[in-house]
Order: C-alpha cells, then structure tokens, then sequence
C-alpha cells in the first residue's frame, strides 16, 4: 500500500466485473476485513508476506515464480489481445503516456506484421 500514487494519472479507478465484486465480498464476509490480502486477525499482509504466498502456490503448481508484477503484465497483454484499445489499457494502467504502455506491455505481442502480411495475402487471392 502506498501513501499516493506516483502520478496524478496513477490516481484512476479500476472497474471490477461482477464476478469480481462477489469474490471480493465473499471475502470480505468470511475474515471481516477490509483488505482483500489479509491475516486471519484483518490485518493486511506485508508485500513479503504476499511475495512468499505466491512463491509457494507456484511451487505446488510446479511452475516458475516470476514476481506478482507478472499478474499485471498478464491483464495487460491480454487485454490488447483481446481488442481493447491501448489508448483505454494506458489510462487503465494510470500510465502518464501511451507510449510507456507500448514499451512495457504491447511488445510481446510483436509488432503485428505477420498479421498484417497474412491479411493482405488472403485479400488478394479472394
């Protein structure tokens, strides 16, 4: 938890699906808390606390730990995936400016020219 944000477009509020909202208060209900990351006593956990839960839910899983920013990069990349408009994932984000969100996130998917190579191919042969 930070006292501010690091920017004035980090200050945003982040929509949740439904689906969201009644696991979180499902949550909310069983511990009484008002952190959504918690000790059993409502306290919210330390980000080592958090860091160390993820790292042993990764070995369970048997898979690599790669830090809890990965949750972050995932939503992102989806998401451009998915069609949304980086312009909208940038102000999701609280990114001050496009461009960061291009850099950080929308790189992994390449720069789009099999895409594109492979549209203009099918729309000649039709």
């Amino acid at each position: 938890m930070q006292d501010s944000a690091k920017s004035e477009k980090s200050n945003r509020t982040v929509p949740l699906t439904p689906t969201a909202v009644r696991l979180l208060e499902g949550l909310e209900i069983e511990r009484n808390s008002e952190w959504v990351f918690s000790y059993e006593n409502g306290e919210r956990l330390s980000y080592e606390a958090i860091r160390y839960q993820t790292i042993k839910a990764c070995e369970e899983a048997e898979i690599e730990y790669r830090g809890e920013h990965v949750f972050r990069h995932t939503f992102a990349t989806n998401c451009y995936h998915k069609g949304i408009d980086v312009k909208i994932l940038s102000r999701l984000l609280g990114h001050a400016d496009v461009n960061i969100t291009y850099n950080l996130y929308i790189h992994l998917y390449g720069d789009g020219f099999d895409e594109l190579y492979a549209a203009l191919v099918s729309g000649i042969q039709s």
